[in-house]
């Protein structure tokens, strides 16, 4: 749905609605009508459309006059009165009476008429018409009207239209807007509206946005673009509150070529004072891109001044083989993102990043060969007790994968290289080759699989002089070498009436890795991975290249699922796995060979899915064999009653997590969220995460959301606490009004509800009407 972005000049009805009031006290005599209860259908219309004589088809410029009664004079006058119905090109005039001057090719009809043009879709009636078939230019009193043109709708209510000929229309004391025929829940009002269809645009004078008979933007001068196209000028101001006070942000829009716009946005904060953003965007077949910037020169709740944020997106197709993209962000400190972004912002990671790349993809030798060259850096926004580390910089770092297929052995070849580059202040920099070919088969059965994998990654680095490490250059070189295996069988089930198939999975993973001391080796990009289900079927359990685990190993696991007979979907699985270990050697995460305590892995156990038509549930488990504890534990379900309609809830247990930034405890938390569609008019959101462990909540939302009968218009109010650090928190409220094909007011808390309540779905979806 295209929306309709007005223009005014900054003038709002929050400091002159006494004014308005006092300027439209008296309503408009006309009215864009009563309110189909039932909504009423697509195609319906405020005004029925003129009726035809049911003659054949007229010639192009030839006329056909019937009436009850009719009286003239040849090529001089006309006079019909009584069910009159003229016909002329594309138009139809019913009235009661018309008088035709066939010289000056001038009709006039009273003392109701209508008058429909299937040239520009359009149907007027009214009290008087005076008007020219010919050149569609006349004036008609106390008129109505109404016209579709390219998907988009306009009515309106006037007490002098004037028709100005080629699509061209001027109100006098004029109501309209874009609703269902006869909605005027919202209208603009002006003394003046002049609608150019072919220049599409339109200009009201002595306006008023006016919303359930209460004028709430009022401006002496407004334009839009008629079919919801892009134009320039003032937009809609976003109006929100919270830890920065009341915000007023109104943005001008400027529409400098089809595929180049920019926004500029003053940005009042009350408690902070006054800011200004920038966006810039453009699109070329070959590249795309945007630029945004904000600016606070003087926060009078931070010591830091000049406070800003930059941004640059980029994509590049230079070639059908090459191309290439830039990503840059940047703050003016440390707290910035913590006081100016959102809860999603916060959560993120508190680096920043600076990147720019070139890939080039290509066929090679019945291959598929890929490389990329990059440059990357961080900004790294510290904590207050700035503890966080701050990555290396790739300057640069050139990648490469070729991949080729033997198809008759099931074979695949992969050969991963790579070169980078690594610089830092204070830790030692240095360079690092990587050369990883592999060979991997693939035997699947309908039974089964087998898939052995064979690789040999070689490291090699140069080192540059540091006081605390070795210096030079020291090589790696480690075999690989995996089996993936697995079974399946299957049995007919019933359940609940219902004809399903079980399956039961086995499967071995194993992995052998020779042990080698890595402690001379510098850590440049590498992180211990979580323990999950999945990471038991990994040969690494690192990221990254500068580490890589010892392994005499088996993974055993057990899988069941079951799926329905008719459609396969997938029910409900439930798994078990657990790594055994042949020997006691690893490395840790700086590289030390280490002896083992047990010859098991941790213990994982999952399992979720639909448990009834309206219910999902999952759980999972991991249990640690050598402390003999619980590490961690999930647990979740949601009800789905319809679209629009749920209910979830979850519980998580860590033993050991990182809670805020660089801040690690035991982490106990409930996430109860709901969106409950009451009827098609009104839904209720809602969200308590509470951690049990700190005896607090994370964070609280409530809101509601309302959408007219017809979905003319839409309402929501959202209300949010939130913890952003460790002893910070936030408040925000979100308030939007969204009127359908023309803008929306306030602040759009529809990716914060996305975020925070699981199959949350807006009421304005198609789906969630119900």
């Amino acid at each position: 749905m295209a929306i309709l972005k007005l223009t005014f000049t900054p003038i709002y009805a929050a400091l002159f609605l006494g004014v308005v009031q006092q300027a439209y006290a008296e309503q408009q005599p006309l009215s864009l009508g009563s309110k189909n209860p039932h909504c009423v259908a697509p195609t319906a219309t405020m005004i029925v459309p003129a009726k035809t004589s049911g003659g054949e088809a007229l010639l192009p410029d030839y006329t056909r006059l019937t009436a009850d009664k009719a009286a003239g004079q040849t090529h001089n006058r006309a006079r019909a009165e009584g069910d009159v119905i003229l016909e002329r090109n594309s138009q139809i005039l019913n009235a009661e009476w018309v008088d035709v001057d066939l010289v000056n090719n001038v009709t006039r009809a009273g003392d109701q008429f209508t008058l429909s043009d299937s040239a520009n879709n359009s149907n007027i009636n009214g009290e008087r018409l005076v008007y020219n078939m010919d050149t569609r230019q006349g004036e008609a009193e106390r008129s109505r009207f109404e016209t579709a043109q390219e998907d988009r709708r306009i009515q309106g209510v006037s007490e002098k239209m004037t028709m100005l000929g080629d699509n061209r229309y001027q109100l006098q004391d004029a109501k309209i807007n874009t609703c269902d025929p006869g909605d005027d829940s919202w209208h603009i009002r002006a003394s003046q509206v002049t609608a150019d269809y072919n220049e599409n645009v339109g200009v009201a004078r002595h306006a008023a946005l006016v919303f359930k008979g209460v004028p709430i933007l009022y401006t002496p001068w407004m334009d839009f673009p008629l079919n919801g196209n892009r134009k320039s000028g003032l937009l809609l101001p976003t109006i929100k509150a919270g830890s920065n006070g009341f915000e007023l942000e109104t943005p001008y829009y400027f529409n400098l070529a089809p595929n180049y716009d920019a926004t500029i946005a003053p940005h009042l904060m009350t408690d902070r004072g006054l800011a200004i953003s920038g966006e810039f965007r453009y699109l070329q077949p070959d590249y795309q891109g945007r630029v945004y910037g904000k600016w606070l020169p003087d926060d009078r709740k931070n010591d830091e001044n000049n406070r800003y944020e930059l941004s640059w997106q980029h994509q590049q197709q230079f070639s059908n083989t090459l191309s290439g993209g830039v990503d840059f962000n940047q703050v003016s400190d440390d707290d910035y993102v913590r006081d100016f972004g959102s809860r999603a912002d916060v959560q993120r990671s508190n680096h920043l990043n600076r990147q720019a790349w070139v890939d080039y993809n290509d066929e090679l030798w019945d291959g598929d060969f890929l490389a990329r060259l990059q440059v990357q850096k961080y900004q790294t926004l510290q904590n207050k007790q700035r503890t966080i580390d701050e990555p290396y910089r790739i300057m640069p770092r050139l990648s490469a994968t070729y991949l080729k297929d033997f198809d008759p052995y099931h074979a695949t070849l992969n050969v991963f290289g790579q070169f980078t580059n690594f610089e830092h202040d204070t830790k030692q920099a240095g360079q690092r080759a990587v050369l990883y070919p592999s060979l991997g088969f693939d035997f699947t059965r309908p039974w089964g699989y087998v898939r052995p994998k064979i690789g040999v990654h070689a490291t090699h680095y140069n080192l540059e002089e540091d006081a605390t490490q070795h210096d030079g250059s020291i090589s790696r070189t480690l075999p690989i070498f995996s089996v993936d295996s697995g079974l399946t069988f299957d049995r007919p089930y019933s359940f609940d009436g219902r004809d399903y198939i079980q399956t039961l999975e086995p499967r071995l993973f194993y992995t052998y890795i020779p042990s080698k001391d890595q402690s001379r080796f510098p850590n440049f990009d590498t992180t211990e991975d979580s323990l999950t289900y999945e990471s038991l079927f990994r040969e690494n359990r690192f990221s990254g290249q500068d580490r890589i685990n010892a392994a005499n190993q088996v993974t055993t696991a057990l899988m069941t699922r079951f799926l329905e007979t008719q459609t396969g979907k997938e029910r409900f699985k439930a798994g078990v796995g657990q790594r055994i270990y042949f020997k006691d050697d690893d490395v840790d995460l700086r590289g030390n060979v280490y002896k083992r305590e047990q010859g098991k892995s941790d213990f994982f156990v999952l399992g979720g899915g639909q448990l009834h038509e309206k219910l999902y549930a999952e759980g999972q488990w991991h249990y640690n064999q050598n402390l003999a504890e619980t590490e961690s534990f999930s647990i979740g379900a949601k009800y789905e009653h319809a679209p629009g309609r749920n209910i979830s809830a979850r519980y998580r247990y860590d033993r050991d997590t990182e809670i805020y930034s660089d801040h690690f405890d035991r982490s106990e938390q409930i996430d109860i969220g709901a969106q409950w569609a009451v009827n098609q008019n009104y839904s209720l959101v809602a969200r308590q995460y509470y951690s049990l462990s700190e005896n607090r909540p994370l964070d609280q939302l409530f809101g509601v959301e309302y959408k007219s009968d017809c979905g003319c218009w839409n309402a929501s109010v959202v209300a949010q606490h939130y913890v952003s650090d460790l002893n910070q928190s936030k408040n925000a409220v979100f308030f939007q009004l969204q009127l359908r094909n023309l803008s929306n007011l306030g602040n759009n808390p529809v990716e914060v509800l996305r975020d925070s309540i699981p199959s949350y779905q807006p009421l304005t979806d198609e789906k969630a009407k119900k």
